[in-house]
């Protein structure tokens, strides 16, 4: 047979299928981006105000003057919303948290809150009612209690 005309040899099919080993570490690779896709999504949502909510492990500091009156107008007034201690509740946020701390929430919002109510904007546990007969002084002894349990707590 003349060199012209020896058979070629066949290459594979285009179909050919790709060895094991790659594709198994594309299915590793892609349900590992999988996996840190929906674990950091769920990591996003859990510290993330607007989706979760807060029962916190609150410090109980020692209280003196006007935070001790504070104290119990938080317990009269806020905590069966806010929890004990302002750590939270099924029903309101804990003021423990940062979205609460002084360069946030300033003193003013929580007289604002107290006396005309809030849109939720934060949280997800709805609309915050005005409280009926809590006077401004009241409020002014319930922010001292707040903050001094904040301070005790870490917060600045």
């Amino acid at each position: 047979m003349p060199q012209s005309q020896k058979p070629r040899k066949k290459s594979p099919p285009a179909t050919a299928q790709t060895p094991k080993g790659i594709i198994s570490a594309k299915l590793w690779l892609y349900g590992f981006v999988a996996v840190m896709i929906l674990g950091g999504g769920v990591l996003f949502l859990q510290s993330d105000p607007e989706t979760s909510t807060v029962h916190l492990e609150v410090f109980a500091p020692k209280l003196q003057g006007l935070e001790v009156k504070g104290s119990e107008l938080f317990a009269a007034n806020c905590a069966s919303c806010h929890g004990p201690n302002a750590a939270g509740s099924e029903k309101g946020p804990p003021f423990v948290h940062k979205v609460y701390a002084k360069d946030h929430h300033v003193d003013a919002s929580f007289y604002n809150a107290v006396k005309r109510g809030v849109q939720a904007h934060h949280w997800p546990y709805g609309n915050m009612p005005s409280v009926k007969g809590v006077s401004d002084d009241d409020v002014t002894a319930i922010i001292a209690y707040v903050r001094k349990v904040q301070s005790a707590n870490g917060m600045k």
